[in-house]
């Protein structure tokens, strides 16, 4: 198993199957956000990945995307992704992210870790110490309100 931060815009691409559905915007459409912001802004991004060679192939297991918003003093934890199997044979590897998310915030003088999940928060509570911050609400307007 390998863990190393990414510069290099075009990983984007390696992980593109595996990022985010959010409604109303592709993956593409992800995909092509991500790869300008770390063009444009490459110190504010921490993208990790976690790769392992299977067949003579180097495959990504897991992948951290991460970044400092404007003017903020946190870094947002905007996906992380292990593969079941990969975290079965490597029990640390979100250990070992996570580790390496928490000193780039540290590094560059933040002062916490912010997340968004659809999933059950507890889990980053106990497994990795959150706290509850604030709550995203959601209103969903009808087709013809809009």
């Amino acid at each position: 198993m390998n863990v190393f931060r990414v510069t290099n815009p075009q990983a984007v691409d390696l992980i593109r199957d595996q990022l985010l559905n959010d409604d109303g915007v592709s993956r593409a459409q992800t995909q092509m956000e991500l790869k300008a912001f770390m063009e444009s802004n490459p110190a504010d991004l921490l993208f990790l990945l976690a790769t392992e060679e299977e067949n003579h192939k180097v495959e990504v297991r897991a992948f951290v995307i991460a970044w400092i918003p404007m003017g903020r003093d946190y870094l947002f934890l905007h996906q992380a992704f292990v593969e079941p199997k990969f975290s079965e044979k490597y029990p640390h590897v979100s250990r070992s992210l996570f580790s390496r998310v928490v000193a780039f915030a540290e590094g560059n003088g933040l002062r916490s870790v912010r997340a968004e999940t659809t999933r059950s928060p507890e889990a980053f509570m106990r497994k990795y110490g959150f706290e509850t911050f604030s709550t995203n609400l959601e209103f969903v307007l009808e087709q013809e309100t809009i």
